[in-house]
């Protein structure tokens, strides 16, 4: 069953642009191939923009899925600003079974332009 996911996008003008994109790929373990070729066509898409991205959703990855988001080119804002104390994770597993402690929800930021993480809560 796919849900037919999309990608939206925005460009702000701030002191510099910057392109935001929010995405939902497809949930369940069964998705994984195409949940992977939509990370990669976004990954493209946004690269190929050349202006500094932003790219936040629900990423419905499981691990070692998470293995897949570029990290060359993109920042994990969570990882690189948490309290290294918080846990990392953002699902703990569907509310009749055992905890599963997954990170679906990932919020990326290029790592060319002028923008620079500094605080995420």
């Amino acid at each position: 069953m796919e849900f037919g996911r999309g990608l939206l996008t925005c460009s702000l003008s701030l002191t510099k642009e910057i392109n935001i994109a929010n995405t939902h790929l497809e949930p369940w373990l069964r998705n994984r191939e195409l949940r992977m070729g939509q990370l990669e066509l976004e990954h493209k898409l946004l690269k190929s923009l050349e202006m500094p991205s932003m790219l936040v959703g629900d990423f419905n990855l499981h691990s070692p899925e998470s293995d897949n988001i570029d990290r060359t080119y993109f920042i994990e804002l969570w990882e690189a600003l948490k309290d290294p104390t918080e846990e990392n994770y953002t699902w703990l597993g569907p509310p009749d079974g055992d905890p599963i402690y997954s990170k679906l929800d990932f919020t990326l930021l290029s790592k060319e332009g002028v923008y620079k993480p500094v605080f995420i809560s």
